[in-house]
């Protein structure tokens, strides 16, 4: 059996785009669409999941119109019988009276609430998520994934230690040693904060999906989800295009 999977992260749902002045709420409504054709792309390649690695929400109270929004778009994939994998980042962490706990969402979707990694099981497929509940935490530091058949899958927002990230705009919120990726004895690692799609170096399958519509100039231009397959031995890793960034055109 084929598993199929498409991760995405840090879509920063209402962010404000104020350095676009009167035309950030064309951005805005960018973002929603690119969300939304990741949805068309999850029915189109019937998916077994959707993972979210993270700062799917630019704040951990967004608007109730646009948690509405998000809803009505994972009610498509319930229809479906598509599942939903969610980890929280540093700017949607998961707290008291953050949208995590404040709403509730479809019955498809799966919220980590662990601080700790935990494993959540669909039909062959074991993801492990974990709540973002502070900066501090090394995720992956003496993890080891339970030993049986299913395709293992790692859902983190965090920051591999090889990636420079003081040239980034955010700094390296939780610590992933390359050891403890070598280690961890999961499949494939799905990584969220990273904002261009990034492939790790690793024993290990690991990916930052990277923001799938441009969040600032310095994204590149050629945003894409990861379309993830495994058919029980490869893992197969394929960027699918959106046909949206129109960041660079608004100016």
């Amino acid at each position: 059996m084929v598993i199929k999977l498409i991760h995405t992260s840090d879509l920063h749902l209402g962010s404000t785009f104020r350095v676009l002045g009167d035309k950030s709420k064309l951005h805005r409504i960018d973002c929603q669409n690119v969300f939304s054709k990741i949805i068309d792309i999850c029915l189109k390649e019937k998916v077994n999941a959707l993972l979210i690695g993270g700062d799917l929400f630019d704040t951990a109270e967004p608007q109730k119109s646009l948690v509405k929004f998000v809803i009505s778009e994972f009610e498509r994939l319930n229809k479906e019988k598509t599942s939903v994998f969610v980890s929280s980042g540093n700017h949607d962490p998961y707290k008291i009276d953050s949208v995590w706990i404040h709403y509730k969402f479809p019955s498809n979707v799966f919220i980590f609430d662990s601080p700790d990694l935990e494993p959540k099981e669909i039909d062959g497929l074991s993801v492990y998520g974990i709540a973002y509940t502070n900066d501090t935490k090394e995720p992956l530091k003496g993890f080891k994934a339970d030993d049986n058949d299913n395709f293992k899958v790692g859902l983190i927002h965090g920051s591999v230690v090889s990636v420079n990230w003081d040239e980034q705009p955010e700094a390296g919120y939780r610590k992933i040693a390359e050891t403890d990726l070598d280690n961890c004895k999961l499949d494939y690692v799905a990584l969220g904060h990273f904002h261009d799609t990034l492939e790790i170096k690793s024993k290990t399958r690991c990916f930052y999906s990277g923001s799938p519509e441009p969040l600032t100039f310095k994204n590149r231009k050629d945003c894409s989800v990861l379309l993830i397959s495994h058919d029980g031995s490869n893992v197969t890793v394929r960027p699918e295009q959106i046909p949206i960034s129109r960041l660079h055109s608004i100016t």
